[in-house]
């Protein structure tokens, strides 16, 4: 395949080309490829013929609607010439001689060695994933039985006879051909397939990511994602407490019409810092209030190399000692030295090594088991460079990530172009990585050109059909009322205090003049009746024990009140998530009752903008409806017949007990106005993707649309499934698909089923799975050509945006508004005679949808039920915060059977309600 033509990096002058970037540097760019489309045009013309015969269906067609603007996306071009096989090994590492089979990094330099000591002959023509695939442009010389390999760690000598063995078992799994899948991939045949197209796609991915891998400078985290440790201090930036953010990138082989492309992807990963070890202890400390659980459980699996012990090889050359560190010293610990005799660390490091120590408040590591403990002290250890955190950051770095990492389009893309290229070895095509020149490809480090298209905003509508000005994608609720509004017979307050923050009101009634500025509010938008009973102040301290009792005292004398207030406006001293996660757990989960959180400092200097977007979240928790759309933007969803439903999975942060579970979340729709959405949670084992009990959480969605619809069930289901991959799909389907069918069954009456209805048919179904892509890694890039002479104005790609086809295979459905992906045809047998362009419908149809996202008067980036199930999710992480986030008070072991599936069960009050909101 040819390169494509490169385009000039200055503005484009008259109607001839496309410029590049104004301002700052340049990103190297391409021209969209009309073969590209062509093909697109002659695999649509087929695939009407074989759209009866394939499980996945395929793509309805391609849109039409909206304005055409060029895009470029961040996807290099993969050439790959010659006809050379490539071929495949299995790696098999059996367990040493203490039993243990090599993980991680281990695992990695075992497959290093196995290549280094047995098949150095082959040179760059032989690359690995460092865990079990080798790929090699030629046939290796298998020895008989297994290869054995001692361990040793980068520098060793090959001569230390306490080392551990291990045997490896190479055994050849295949082999293939790069130009098979372009030839795949440039066949204008709908029907032809490739069944080896996941290995050539698998091997690319090998050859491309063995280079960073390898590099000492670069720390790899998984299969895909690279980080240079020696990066320019503007690509990285402290964190705090230890930690440090640096900019990296995701690299991968993606098959695309007509090519094969590689995926470039800016990400940010949080490292240790390292150095001195003590350094990082000091600076967690600090940050944590010298807190010794935390501390410990921040350093658990940090590897360290000692300095109070030096090593040489037989060149002279220093080796590293490696620890890893599995907690801290404990009270009464000490070393029996000489006869018996109790001695400290700090003694015996004094005594043995004649070092002394200043700061004795460091706590001293232990570097093996709690049963055979090691003790080292801080002072001699230092934090080796390259180590992903395994913490979930706190809400300080959490903002400080953000910070770094939000980023306009146009950095991000000269970024990807220059230094992503230079460390990932992808410059000068790919000409200073030896891998790639041995089989035969080479990358061209320039955006690849796109069209796309824009499609028109709908018309938001308000009470008595006022209409709101939607420029941009985002307006206010300037004179307009809720569409559904809401009564609201009694509410009242809860203001909590802190001794660590200063109580902004300095009397009750300043207090009363800002929850009265908030009620009149509440009437000016629509919620009836919003008078607020008086209501409770308590002061709670989150760094002592029993503060989370005062908060279910309080709550619960609300609870138990003759006139119970339907809604409690909790008053927060601060972002702490522990009084915030208390607050939404005693509400939603033990007293049921609907709760709105404010803070403190923000409530009391909120203008009419931040008091109107707190009524959003009062006029949704109580039933109603934000605002709406035209009948006639919402399709086929218009006439009621539609439930739509988001499907979610959110599994255990780093840092989570052992015992922390996955939390499923579902969420539907109950009517035709689609501004509501109640939800259901449950748990299952940790790390698990497919739902399990998927048919019980569907029937209680389908009874909750029977009740708002007159006892009647919806004829089409339309299922957004967020969290899974391109490689899930088939297990949506035979895993996920039959619990739906299965809820159907048990509550449709005869007369539905007989006519059919659900309908689950492969040509006419009724279930539509939207994986939700709007996480993913593909992001798209637009500097300031063909759209009418005007850029864009915010970091992201204006509303409405239509991601283009040819990233992707023509074969499959994968057509969205903004990464969403289809995978299934509309609704209803009817669809494909009724409406000539069915994808010009999903788009619009999904597109309209994001502008009925409630909890915020702008247009979001994806769907109302795939934002809310998140919601959903994040809710249940507050939960069972002491699982996910644990304290001191914790305990670090249990069972995926210990946890109570109760504290995600909502409380009847409040659970057909929008509590997550």
């Amino acid at each position: 395949m040819s390169s494509p033509d490169t385009i000039n990096q200055g503005p484009a002058r008259g109607r001839g080309g496309h410029g590049g970037m104004r301002g700052g540097g340049q990103a190297e760019l391409t021209v969209f490829s009309q073969k590209v489309r062509q093909i697109e045009d002659q695999v649509e013309a087929n695939l009407k013929q074989a759209r009866k015969r394939v499980r996945l269906p395929a793509r309805p067609g391609y849109g039409t609607q909206g304005r055409e603007v060029i895009l470029w996306a961040n996807y290099f071009e993969l050439i790959s010439t010659g006809n050379s096989p490539l071929h495949r090994y299995k790696i098999d590492v059996l367990p040493g001689q203490n039993g243990k089979k090599p993980t991680g990094k281990k695992l990695g330099r075992i497959v290093e060695l196995l290549i280094e000591e047995n098949f150095a002959q082959y040179g760059p023509g032989i690359v690995t994933d460092f865990k079990s695939t080798l790929i090699s442009t030629n046939l290796l010389n298998i020895g008989p039985g297994a290869y054995q390999v001692v361990y040793r760690t980068e520098g060793e000598d090959q001569s230390q006879p306490n080392r551990i063995r291990y045997r490896m078992r190479v055994v050849h799994d295949g082999s293939m051909t790069v130009a098979d899948l372009l030839g795949f991939l440039t066949s204008p045949n709908a029907e032809v397939s490739l069944l080896s197209k996941d290995a050539i796609i698998q091997a690319l991915n090998i050859v491309v990511g063995h280079y960073p891998k390898q590099s000492m400078s670069t720390a790899s985290i998984g299969p895909n994602k690279h980080y240079d440790l020696a990066a320019a201090s503007s690509e990285k930036t402290g964190l705090g407490a230890g930690l440090t953010a640096i900019r990296g990138f995701f690299l991968s082989a993606r098959a695309a019409t007509g090519r094969i492309l590689t995926h470039i992807q800016v990400k940010h990963g949080a490292f240790y810092d390292h150095g001195p070890l003590e350094t990082v202890m000091t600076a967690h400390a600090t940050a944590n209030g010298f807190n010794k659980y935390k501390l410990e459980s921040f350093l658990k699996k940090i590897s360290v190399h000692t300095t109070h012990m030096v090593r040489t090889n037989n060149a002279g050359r220093q080796i590293p000692r490696l620890k890893t560190i599995s907690g801290l010293a404990r009270r009464g610990d000490g070393l029996n030295e000489g006869q018996g005799r109790y001695i400290s660390v700090f003694d015996f490091f004094v005594e043995k090594h004649n070092i002394t120590i200043n700061n004795t408040n460091i706590p001293v590591v232990n570097v093996d088991s709690e049963q055979g403990p090691v003790y080292l002290l801080a002072q001699v250890c230092q934090v080796i460079p390259g180590q992903a955190a395994r913490c979930a950051l706190s809400p300080s770095q959490t903002q400080q990530m953000i910070r770094f990492a939000v980023r306009k389009h146009r950095p991000n893309a000269i970024t990807i172009t220059t230094s992503g290229a230079q460390m990932l070895a992808l410059h000068n095509q790919g000409s200073n990585n030896p891998n790639l020149k041995a089989f035969n490809v080479h990358i061209i480090p320039k955006l690849i050109a796109v069209t796309g298209r824009v499609l028109n905003s709908p018309k938001v509508l308000y009470d008595a059909g006022k209409q709101a000005n939607t420029a941009f994608g985002s307006w206010n609720m300037k004179e307009v009322r809720f569409t559904a509004k809401t009564s609201l017979a009694t509410w009242t307050y809860l203001l909590i205090t802190s001794p660590s923050t200063n109580d902004p009101w300095n009397s009750p009634a300043e207090l009363k003049q800002s929850l009265d500025a908030l009620k009149s509010k509440l009437s000016e938008v629509g919620v009836v009746r919003p008078d607020c009973r008086p209501g409770l102040r308590i002061s709670v301290d989150v760094n002592a024990e029993g503060f989370e009792t005062r908060i279910d005292e309080a709550l619960s004398k609300f609870a138990a009140h003759p006139n119970r207030p339907r809604l409690v406006f909790a008053i927060l001293p601060s972002t702490d998530s522990h009084i915030y996660n208390r607050v939404k757990y005693v509400c939603d989960v033990k007293e049921g009752l609907l709760n709105v959180c404010v803070i403190a400092s923000k409530f009391k200097r909120a203008n009419g903008q931040y008091r109107a977007n707190v009524a959003l979240k009062f006029n949704l928790k109580l039933g109603g409806c934000n605002q709406s759309l035209q009948p006639p933007k919402l399709g086929i969803l218009s006439d009621g017949k539609t439930m739509v439903v988001g499907l979610d999975v959110t599994h255990p942060s780093p840092g989570s007990l052992s015992m922390a579970p996955s939390v499923v979340g579902i969420v539907a729709s109950i009517n035709e106005s689609f501004g509501q959405w109640p939800a259901d949670l449950s748990i299952q084992t940790g790390r698990q993707e497919m739902v399990a009990g998927l048919k019980s959480l569907m029937k209680g969605r389908l009874k909750l649309w029977s009740k708002h619809n007159h006892d009647d069930y919806s004829k089409n289901i339309l299922l957004y499934r967020d969290g899974v991959s391109e490689g899930q799909y088939n297990l949506v389907l035979d895993q996920e698909l039959p619990e739906i069918r299965a809820a159907c069954r048990d509550l449709y009456p005869p007369k539905m089923t007989g006519q059919g209805l659900p309908r689950i048919s492969w040509q006419a179904t009724q279930y539509t799975f939207l994986p939700d892509q709007a996480r993913t890694s593909g992001s798209l890039h637009k500097y300031f050509q063909r759209d009418r002479g005007r850029s864009w104005r915010h970091p992201g790609p204006p509303l409405g945006l239509l991601p283009p086809s040819a990233r992707y295979s023509p074969r499959n459905s994968e057509t969205g508004a903004l990464l969403h992906r289809l995978r299934r045809d509309l609704p209803g047998r009817k669809c494909a005679t009724t409406f000539k362009n069915v994808a010009d419908v999903l788009e619009d149809l999904t597109h309209n949808l994001c502008y009925l996202f409630g909890r915020a008067t702008k247009a979001v980036s994806i769907c109302p039920p795939a934002y809310c199930v998140d919601l959903v999710c994040e809710r249940a992480r507050c939960y069972l915060g002491k699982i996910f986030n644990p304290s001191s008070m914790t305990s670090s072991t249990g069972s995926v059977a210990g946890v109570d599936a109760s504290l995600v069960n909502i409380h009847p009050i409040v659970r057909d309600s929008m509590f997550y909101i």
